[in-house]
C-alpha cells in the first residue's frame, strides 16, 4: 500500500506549456482501483462527528438532513449550523476544503417557505445558499417532495433523444429502431422509478405521451393515427405494468438480499403464514397513496399466492414480467 500511494508525480499542461513534476503528498491517483475504496475509508469517520443530524454520503457529496415543526425551525437551524461547524474542523483536520459554491439548503415543507424569515446555515464564514430543487444522484428533489421536476427532466430528455433517432428512421430497421428505444429511452424513464413508484395524473399523463411518441417512432406511426395496437409491443406490456412489474422486483429483492437494510427493515410482513404479503403502511395523506412503501407494498400484495411461492433467485425477474404482461 505504501509503495502504490508514495513517490507520485503530477504535472499541469495549460496550452502547449507543460510544469514541472511535483510530488503529490495526499489524494489517491484518480481512476484508480483502490481509490474508491481508499476515500470511503478516509471520510468514513465524518459520522459521528455529528450529533443531531442525519447524514448520508455517496463518494464526496454528503447530505444533511434533520426535521421538526415548522415553529422550531430556529433551534432546527442552530443544530444543523452545530454539525456544520463540527464538519469543518474535521474536514481541516483532514486536509480537506469544504467548497460553499456548491453546498445548498433545501427547505421542505407542505406550506410557502419564506427563506428570508429562515436564520442562515454556514460552512465556515460562508452563507449557503437556498434553492426550491436540486439533484440528488440524477433524481431531482424539489422543496414539495414531488417528482415534477424529475418527470420533466425525464420528458425533456426522453423528446431530445427521439429528436436526433427521428433524422435516420427512414433508413433503420423496425427491431432496431425498438432496441434503440429499450437501450436508450428506457433507461431514462426508469431511473430511479422505485422513488415515484405512482405518480399523480399530470406527471403519469407526461410520462405516457412521451413513451407513446417512442412507440410512434418505432412502428413508423404518424403523430394523429392511433397506436393502440402498438402500445404494449415494446415492452410486452403497458408502461404502467412494466413499471409495477420494476416495483415488485425491488420489494422481492429486498426481502431475499435485505439490502440496503434501512429499506428492508420498513417492510413488515403478516402474521400469516399463508401469505408472502406485508402489511401496508397508514395513510398520513392523500397524496401518501403514491409512496413506495404503500403503493409498491400494496402491487406485491395484489400478486397471486401462487406466483409469489414460486419465485426463487433465479427466475423472479422473468416471473414478475410474465405475471404483468398477461395482467
Amino acid at each position: 500500500m505504501v509503495s502504490y500511494l508514495e513517490g507520485r508525480t503530477q504535472k499541469v499542461k495549460s496550452n502547449k506549456l507543460i510544469s514541472r513534476p511535483r510530488f503529490v503528498y495526499a489524494g489517491v491517483p484518480q481512476g484508480s482501483v483502490l481509490g474508491p475504496l481508499l476515500f470511503s475509508l478516509f471520510v468514513n469517520d465524518v459520522f459521528p462527528v455529528c450529533q443531531y443530524v442525519n447524514i448520508h454520503a455517496y463518494a464526496d457529496d454528503i447530505q444533511l438532513y434533520l426535521s421538526s415543526r415548522i415553529g422550531l425551525v430556529e433551534d432546527l437551524c442552530f443544530k444543523i449550523n452545530s454539525d456544520l461547524s463540527a464538519i469543518s474542523v474535521w474536514a481541516a483536520g483532514n486536509s480537506l476544503c469544504l467548497n460553499a459554491s456548491k453546498s445548498y439548503v433545501l427547505p421542505v415543507c407542505n406550506s410557502v417557505v419564506y427563506v428570508d424569515c429562515i436564520p442562515k446555515l454556514w460552512i465556515g464564514t460562508s452563507p449557503l445558499s437556498f434553492t426550491d430543487k436540486i439533484r440528488n444522484l440524477g433524481f431531482i428533489l424539489n422543496s414539495k417532495l414531488t417528482c415534477t421536476d424529475h418527470i420533466n427532466k425525464v420528458v425533456s430528455s426522453v423528446y431530445a433523444i427521439l429528436c436526433k433517432l427521428r433524422v435516420s428512421a427512414t433508413f433503420t430497421p423496425l427491431e432496431t429502431r425498438r432496441k434503440l428505444v429499450l437501450q436508450l429511452i428506457m433507461p431514462i424513464i426508469t431511473y430511479s422509478e422505485v422513488v415515484y413508484s405512482k405518480l399523480d395524473s399530470i406527471s403519469c399523463h407526461k410520462l405516457n405521451v412521451a413513451f407513446n411518441n417512442a412507440t410512434r417512432y418505432v412502428y413508423g406511426i404518424g403523430r394523429y393515427e392511433h397506436i393502440s395496437a402498438c402500445r404494449t409491443n415494446i415492452l410486452g406490456c403497458s408502461l404502467e405494468n412494466y413499471l409495477a412489474a420494476r416495483n415488485c422486483i425491488f420489494i422481492y429483492k429486498l426481502t431475499v438480499f435485505k439490502i440496503p437494510a434501512y429499506l428492508f427493515e420498513k417492510l413488515i410482513p403478516v402474521r400469516s403464514q399463508r401469505h408472502n404479503s406485508f402489511i401496508v403502511p397508514k395513510l398520513t395523506y392523500l397524496a401518501s397513496s403514491r409512496l413506495f412503501f404503500i403503493n409498491a407494498v400494496r402491487v406485491w400484495n395484489s400478486l397471486p399466492e401462487t406466483v409469489k411461492s414460486g419465485l426463487n433467485r433465479f427466475n423472479y425477474r422473468t416471473q414478475i414480467y410474465n405475471y404483468f404482461k398477461n395482467y
